[in-house]
C-alpha cells in the first residue's frame, strides 16, 4: 500500500513564509506559557520571532469580530515597536473560532501589517 503523507500544517506554514522571504514574525500564542515554545519552534525553521505575543483564547462574551479587536488591540505595542519587515503577524495558536485571522487581518491592515497567517 502507498505511504500517506503526513500533513504537518506548521511545518507547511513555515515554508510558506520561507518560500516568501520572510525571516521575522509577531506571533500569538494563548497563554504566557507558549510563549518560549513558538520562539523555539519557529527558531527550528530559521524564523525569528521578534515579539510572542500572549493573548487570552476567546471570551464567553466574544464574538469573533470582539476577539479580532482585542487581539490587534494588545498587539499593537508590540508591532509599533519594530521595524516594519517583522510585522507579518502568526496565530500560533490553536482553539480560536473560525474566521479569526481574517477578522485579525481586516483589523491589523489599518495599522499597516500586511499578512497574518494561522497554523
Amino acid at each position: 500500500a502507498p505511504a500517506v503523507p503526513l500533513w504537518l500544517p506548521f511545518r507547511v506554514a513555515a515554508r510558506q513564509l520561507q518560500a516568501q522571504g520572510v525571516a521575522r514574525v509577531v506571533t500569538v500564542v494563548p497563554s504566557e506559557e507558549q510563549r518560549p515554545h513558538s520562539r523555539k519552534r519557529f527558531a527550528a525553521c530559521s524564523i525569528d520571532v521578534a515579539a510572542a505575543v500572549s493573548v487570552a483564547p476567546c471570551l464567553p462574551e466574544e464574538d469573533v469580530a470582539a476577539l479580532a479587536k482585542r487581539m490587534a488591540g494588545e498587539l499593537e505595542p508590540a508591532l509599533r515597536a519594530l521595524p516594519d519587515e517583522a510585522s507579518i503577524v502568526v496565530l500560533d495558536y490553536v482553539g480560536h473560532p473560525p474566521g479569526t485571522a481574517a477578522m485579525l487581518q481586516t483589523e491589523l491592515s489599518k495599522v499597516g501589517v500586511p499578512l497574518v497567517v494561522d497554523v
